[in-house]
């Protein structure tokens, strides 16, 4: 039985022989194709994770000493409005509601800014790991809104001159 296969294979005319490496070789390059992309993918992704948390890092320490710089500000307006005999007490409350909500918008940026940054980070992080990236059902919703043509509107004077 050995011997019937063997002349078989031996029977394969050198086109045919030709064909089948030539099918094996572009599956070993579409193989290698793939894992090079993949490889490509990681390292990419990698050095995009490196250069968000360098920006992150920054973005931190920039915002800190802006925070501080602010806060010394507000400590300087509320000595010299403190102090300040010609401001009345409801002019103070302003200053002291104003700085208040200063500080409330620092902290909610801030939120706003590590939040973007973590999302930012959890994409890449998927994108390194093989996984699929879809967009969300209202990013896909906004697009198509997007897309529909707009009317023109014009002024009424306009309106006028063109009749």
């Amino acid at each position: 039985m050995a011997a019937v296969k063997a002349k078989k294979k031996a029977a394969k005319s050198p086109i045919e022989r030709l064909s089948e490496q030539a099918e094996e070789l572009g599956d070993r390059i579409s193989k290698r194709a793939e894992e090079t992309a993949d490889q490509t993918r990681k390292r990419a992704a990698k050095l995009a994770l490196s250069v968000i948390d360098f920006e992150k890092t920054t973005f931190d320490n920039a915002f800190k000493m802006i925070d501080k710089l602010q806060k010394q500000t507000e400590e300087l307006l509320k000595d010299y409005i403190g102090n300040a005999s010609w401001m009345p007490k409801e002019g103070k409350a302003v200053v002291d509601e104003w700085t208040r909500m200063l500080q409330g918008s620092r902290r909610e940026f801030l939120k706003t800014v590590d939040k973007s940054f973590e999302h930012l980070s959890e994409y890449v992080k998927r994108v390194q790991d093989g996984k699929q990236v879809v967009a969300s059902k209202k990013v896909v919703a906004r697009k198509v809104a997007k897309a529909k043509p707009r009317k023109r509107v014009m002024p009424k004077a306009a309106a006028a001159a063109a009749m």
